[in-house]
């Protein structure tokens, strides 16, 4: 077994003995040692932050990372320089624009169900092109207009947002998911690039 396939079935191997446990501290004790991961996966764990398992987080090898349902009110800590795919829904994280400054090679992000969330810290992630920012309660998506290579986005679940006239910029964006907004016309925007249209 090669050791970043040996590392991904070691750390997922410590972390399923611990899932949807109520643990407010990942220790990093079995987790330094896994120097090639490029994969992390935490789902239900209450951990809030990241400062437990900082030997991993520091880790260059990481490129995607899943903190999922954990409670998790921020990412100050994580310092993943190779990351490329972020996952952290259903936490009660509030970015700062320093916080995602340091992924320059990011190109997924998932941040739902994170209420509080100020999309405007997004401008400059012109790599994006995977976006889910559903269940945030946003108004509106002017302040993403910059992130012209998404190729799929969903803004399902904000309940508010009333016009999507900014959509026009995104000439790439193939899958647009919309359902549970108020939006009465979605059509009158001009035409539209996407295959999968989802607005129930």
């Amino acid at each position: 077994m090669q050791q970043t396939q040996y590392d991904t079935y070691m750390i997922e191997k410590h972390l399923k003995m611990i899932k949807d446990n109520s643990l407010h501290i990942l220790y990093s004790r079995e987790l330094k040692d896994l120097k090639f991961i490029q994969m992390l996966n935490i789902q239900c764990l209450k951990i809030v932050t990241c400062k437990n398992i900082i030997p991993v987080l520091i880790s260059n090898t990481i490129k995607e990372l899943h903190i999922e349902n954990c409670q998790l009110s921020n990412i100050d800590t994580i310092y993943l320089q190779q990351l490329e795919i972020l996952r952290l829904p259903c936490n009660k994280v509030k970015l700062k624009p320093q916080d995602l400054s340091k992924y320059k090679h990011l190109t997924e992000l998932d941040i739902s169900n994170n209420s509080g969330i100020d999309i405007m810290i997004l401008q400059n992630f012109t790599n994006i092109t995977k976006l889910n920012i559903s269940d945030n309660g946003i108004l509106d998506i002017y302040d993403i207009r910059p992130l012209t290579n998404l190729i799929y986005l969903d803004l399902s679940f904000n309940e508010q947002i009333l016009y999507i006239s900014t959509l026009k910029y995104f000439l790439n964006l193939t899958v647009l998911i919309l359902n549970d907004n108020l939006l009465s016309d979605i059509y009158s925007y001009g035409r539209w690039n996407c295959f999968f249209l989802f607005t129930m």
